[in-house]
């Protein structure tokens, strides 16, 4: 007998319909359906309050070749995701060192590319990031949104005020450097971004 069959004895056994274990698990009847036809599987946390709801061992549920293979496959994505995080992680960490370096300018030190870098790699990070729990508080909100705001206010005099920006002034029309003061702005966001992810979204050691 498959996991969703037993689901499905389990709940008419005790006289439950779909839309009561879905108030109960506080999920749609839909995700039930899904369990019990086999369309998808319960993580194990919602496994273990199933088991609690049904007075049923965890063991006697779980005992199925495709949940097991299925938990297996869980683990190595989960392992997998985890080093995609780590790693654009410390990406980041580079990015905007080298970022805060190109600011700066120190000999014509200049990276062109760092700031396309750093954005694709901040997608990639925030897509794979999972502890959004981190910021179910709203002080916790509160206090990475001002962290951005005090980063960017320092960053941007730093990064308009360059030697470049500085040099280019009275040779170039009034256009290019407004698109310049622009590209500097962006660098300035993103750096800001940066720091504030380096900051907030760091994943402790195991």
């Amino acid at each position: 007998m498959t996991i969703g069959e037993k689901l499905k004895v389990c709940r008419t056994e005790n006289k439950f319909t779909q839309a009561d274990i879905a108030k109960e698990m506080h999920v749609s009847r839909k995700t039930i359906s899904g369990w019990e036809t086999g369309r998808n599987y319960p993580d194990l946390g919602s496994i273990v309050r199933l088991s609690e709801i049904y007075h049923v061992p965890l063991e006697d549920l779980v005992r199925d070749d495709r949940m097991l293979d299925h938990f297996e496959e869980q683990r190595k994505n989960s392992l997998r995701a985890e080093k995609i995080l780590r790693a654009t992680y410390w990406i980041n960490v580079v990015c905007a060192i080298l970022e805060i370096i190109d600011n700066l300018r120190p000999n014509g030190f200049h990276l062109a590319l760092i700031p396309l870098v750093l954005m694709i790699n901040l997608a990639l990070l925030i897509s794979y990031f999972d502890k959004w729990y981190k910021f179910k508080e709203p002080f916790s909100i509160v206090k990475l949104i001002l962290t951005f705001i005090v980063l960017f206010i320092i960053f941007t005099p730093i990064s308009i005020m360059n030697h470049d920006v500085i040099q280019a002034l009275p040779h170039h029309d009034a256009y290019f450097i407004s698109g310049m003061m622009t590209a500097r702005l962006v660098s300035a966001f993103l750096l800001s971004v940066s720091i504030t992810v380096i900051i907030f979204f760091r994943s402790p050691h195991k």
